[in-house]
């Protein structure tokens, strides 16, 4: 993960939810854009806020955080977008 703001905290243990999420190619100029969103897990007391930017080790991708919600005291569960307007998170 790369967080805005602070430091940047890595080798995050984490799971992509990539099954339910809304990933899509769209065409824009000069070049097409992945834009959507997927859910994250991460464990509890990981530093993470609203418009942090995580980035895949596994595809190089890069996403914005929305507001993470804390589940059960158990993991943490947020929502990460790509956006063709979002500079720095494509």
């Amino acid at each position: 993960m790369v967080p805005t703001g602070k430091a940047a905290e890595e080798d995050v243990p984490c799971h992509f939810h990539t099954g339910g999420g809304s990933l899509q190619i769209v065409q824009g100029e000069p070049y097409s854009s992945l834009e959507g969103q997927v859910k994250l897990s991460l464990p509890i007391g990981t530093g993470i806020r609203k418009n942090d930017i995580v980035q895949s080790r596994e595809t190089g991708l890069r996403y914005r955080a929305d507001v993470p919600r804390e589940i059960r005291g158990h993991h943490i569960i947020v929502t990460l977008r790509r956006e063709g307007g979002v500079k720095g998170a494509i």
